[in-house]
């Protein structure tokens, strides 16, 4: 995959309340960076994880859908309006 890595992390309090982050090797959390990834760690099975993984993604242009770059994947993080459609494969429960 070329793509961003993350770590994702969800934290669940005694009271029920959920903390989720998606950090980049330079520790800055970019959870809001990417549509409906907060959602997806609150849903995943368990109260407190980090999973290691890859977000990349594909491009949906004219001729068909191909895999993104890393610097397109990098250009839609930072706000470029580009026809991604971000995908995020875990390859490794760390806790």
């Amino acid at each position: 995959y070329d793509g961003i890595r993350f770590l994702l992390h969800k934290q669940t309090d005694p009271s029920g309340a959920v903390r989720t982050a998606a950090f980049t090797r330079n520790r800055h959390d970019w959870l809001d960076r990417v549509p409906g990834l907060t959602t997806a760690i609150e849903v995943f099975p368990g109260r407190s994880l980090i999973l290691d993984g890859e977000l990349f993604g594909d491009l949906h242009a004219s001729d068909g859908r191909r895999p993104a770059d890393v610097a397109e994947v990098m250009r839609a993080l930072h706000g470029e309006l580009l026809p991604l459609s971000f995908r995020y494969v875990a390859f490794d429960l760390l806790y």
